[in-house]
């Protein structure tokens, strides 16, 4: 039967739909009303007695709403946030049965970290049609099943532990504890189709999907496929070995040594906050997100962060996953696509270095891909997934794959590689802008290239110019971005920022960018020695031990202690530099990509080291730039005469082997000592590292 028309397609398209809807049911909990009307049944607790009636949040981070017994016939109604000090309503009078009837409006009934609800601050209530609160109240935001109504298990001193009373829905069933007598099997499915609706529409669309690609699925040769798949496996087994030996220490050091991917990070929500809003609609995210580097504008919170991080989040916040608890698994899904798209392009590079459709030499695929993943500063992103890290790695994966495209297209510019390159370094300016500067750039110099090597053949200039239009496009598009959020097209407009004062804008006179600057950063991040030896563990650390040069003239407002690229990442830096030129000089089918390669990367460079920062974070947005002239490099070293090509592989060896150490050293130690919000437990673990190693080889460690 033609599986374009076969019954079965029709079920497993339904199939998908209904795992899909019921995966997105199971733990569905509907967001509750805004504004709850309840029967409250009062008790007699004695005089000064407090009782629970809504408790949100967990302890050191809740907010209470109680009743106070003033005596036999009187209550106050008061709201607290933990920390602040109860604030209390106007007294009550009691009727004879003690039965009020409460509207209640809180912040804790909608504020849900990761829910798809709009802001709201508000504490409005009304017991027997007096109102005794309207006002704007601070709060804490809860996970979806940290609510509780007549019950306080946080803890605390604001009330006990449970109402005596009663709290009954109008229609007379109680509500007590969590809120399912709100949330019947009916109420659930509307809520689910009405008000959060992105499961639902994601469902039917992968249902729909299923249904479009299931003919090609039926057709398809699955015991070839397999066979294929074991062939591919088996001919790049020096790349699958290498990538497997780099990801088992980076997703130790990810995880601080756990190997737990689902836990909160510290500054690690602003993403998944941004997801939500996003979902809405909005660009603006709580201040809990952000902290300080919030950015103020119009009475609204913003970041500078682009939104390519939040954008793959988007599936995880419709699905109600636990929030903001995977940022350590995407930067093991970044590092992992980074030496993916690595490696291809080490392969387009021997391709167009004319040697065919071969795997790389084994030797040269076992360098290259560790000197990327455990020799450049790629790893030792890995050590913390705060949410500067996982920018940065995030643009540099993109980028990697637009470098990828933009070689393929090179070398077959009929064909639409362009349009993955494009895609991909548009998802890298909106990660990381600098190295998604560099990555668009590449697709515009490289189409260019192309056109310039085949003047002489009818194909013209037209595709090519829509190609550097288009990638202009994409880099102005996060300028674009940034005027929807500050009504301005820079992109990181500081003076709305809540860390600059009057007096830090005047040290750089309000901007992001001075040339001033570009001397102390090339001394940085190219000349100067900022390595030093000890005799203990790790025994390569960042800082040298003489004074560097004094530079009067610069405008920088943050200088980390940064080791410069030729001695954090020795290998790529050389091939990258030497092998370079080699190839320039004895491999001319390379001259157009190295020339356009370097181009594309120099007003990214310019744009580095005329910023207000230096840090050694920083010197990752060099690394595709690195990585894609390494790669034609290497393809050029690898093609020279016996002699000369014994001798650069040694060298090669040799570089990735110090590239390796220096990482790992200034990585460990910088995850143990220095990082911002390591876990305690890491950092203890590290001194413990230290202790066993030094104390087994006899070193004596201050």
């Amino acid at each position: 039967m033609n599986p374009a028309r076969s019954p079965l397609r029709w079920l497993v398209a339904l199939a998908v739909f209904v795992a899909v809807a019921a995966l997105a049911l199971w733990r569905y909990s509907p967001p509750l009303p805004a504004t709850l009307t309840l029967d409250l049944e009062l008790g007699n607790p004695g005089a000064g007695k407090s009782e629970p009636l809504v408790t949100s949040g967990r302890t050191q981070a809740g907010d209470f709403l109680f009743v106070r017994h003033i005596d036999e016939r009187t209550v106050v109604f008061g709201y607290e946030t933990w920390g602040s000090a109860s604030l209390l309503s106007a007294p009550v009078l009691l009727p004879p049965d003690r039965k009020l009837r409460l509207e209640i409006a809180l912040p804790a009934f909608t504020q849900i970290r990761g829910a798809l609800t709009p802001p709201t601050d508000r504490l409005r209530l009304t017991a027997a049609g007096v109102k005794l609160f309207d006002l704007t109240v601070p709060f804490r935001w809860r996970l979806a099943p940290e609510i509780r109504f007549g019950e306080n298990t946080i803890g605390g001193t604001t009330c006990d532990a449970t109402l005596t009373g009663r709290l009954r829905l109008i229609d007379g069933r109680e509500l007590r504890g969590a809120p399912t007598a709100l949330h019947g099997f009916r109420e659930r499915i509307i809520a689910w189709l009405t008000v959060t609706r992105w499961p639902a529409v994601v469902a039917l669309l992968l249902g729909v999907a299923t249904f479009a690609v299931w003919p090609r699925l039926g057709a398809c040769d699955w015991s070839s496929s397999l066979t294929t798949a074991v062939g591919v496996v088996t001919r790049h087994r020096w790349f699958i070995a290498t990538a497997a030996l780099c990801l088992a220490p980076f997703a130790w050091l990810v995880t601080y040594g756990t190997l737990k991917f689902v836990a909160p990070e510290t500054f690690n929500s602003f993403y998944d906050f941004q997801a939500v809003s996003l979902l809405q609609g909005r660009l603006d995210v709580p201040e809990e997100s952000l902290s300080g580097e919030a950015f103020v504008f119009g009475g609204k919170i913003y970041g500078y962060f682009g939104l390519t991080p939040a954008l793959l989040r988007l599936p995880l916040v419709i699905f109600e996953a636990p929030f903001a608890e995977f940022g350590r698994g995407f930067m093991l899904l970044y590092f992992t696509g980074a030496l993916g798209a690595s490696y291809l392009m080490l392969r387009e590079a021997f391709r167009l270095a004319g040697r065919g459709e071969d795997p790389p030499p084994a030797w040269a695929t076992v360098c290259f891909t560790a000197s990327v993943g455990l020799g450049s500063t790629l790893f030792y992103l890995g050590s913390t997934g705060n949410v500067y890290h996982e920018a940065i790695l995030c643009g540099a994966m993109f980028t990697l794959w637009t470098c990828w495209f933009a070689l393929r297209h090179f070398a077959a510019p009929e064909r639409r590689w362009w349009i993955g390159a494009l895609v991909c370094g548009t998802l890298a300016v909106h990660a990381r802008p600098p190295v998604g500067f560099f990555a668009l750039t590449l697709v515009a110099t490289l189409a260019l290239a192309a056109a310039l090597r085949d003047r002489h053949r009818a194909a013209g200039w037209r595709r090519p110019a829509l190609i550097a239009a288009l990638a202009g496009a994409g880099v102005f598009s996060f300028n674009v971005v940034s005027y929807a959020k500050f009504q301005t097209f820079e992109g990181c407009p500081l003076r709305y920022n809540v860390q600059y004062d009057a007096t830090r804008l005047a040290r750089i006179d309000g901007k992001q960018f001075h040339l001033v600057n570009v001397p102390i950063a090339v001394d940085t991040y190219l000349v100067q020695w900022n390595l030093h030896v000890e005799p203990t563990f790790p025994y390569l650390f960042i800082g040298a031990t003489t004074p560097g040069r004094e530079w009067l003239k610069t405008k920088i407002d943050y200088h980390d202690p940064t080791l410069g690229f030729p001695y954090a990442m020795p290998a790529l830096f050389a091939l990258a530099t030497l092998g370079s030129l080699s190839a320039w000089f004895f491999r001319p089918a390379l001259r157009w990509p190295l020339a356009a390669t370097w181009a594309a990367g120099a007003p990214m460079s310019l744009a580095m080291f005329a910023a207000i920062a230096i840090t050694h974070r920083y010197t990752a947005d060099f690394c595709p730039l690195f990585i894609m002239a390494a790669a034609l490099g290497l393809a050029a070293v690898a093609s020279l005469a016996a002699p000369w090509r014994t001798l650069a592989r040694t060298a090669f060896v040799v570089t990735t082997l110090a590239s390796v150490l220096i990482t790992f050293a200034i990585t460990i130690h910088h995850q143990g000592k220095d990082a911002w919000g390591v876990p305690a437990e890491a950092r203890s673990r590290y001194q413990g590292i230290r202790h066993a190693v030094d104390s087994a080889l006899g070193f004596a460690r201050p």
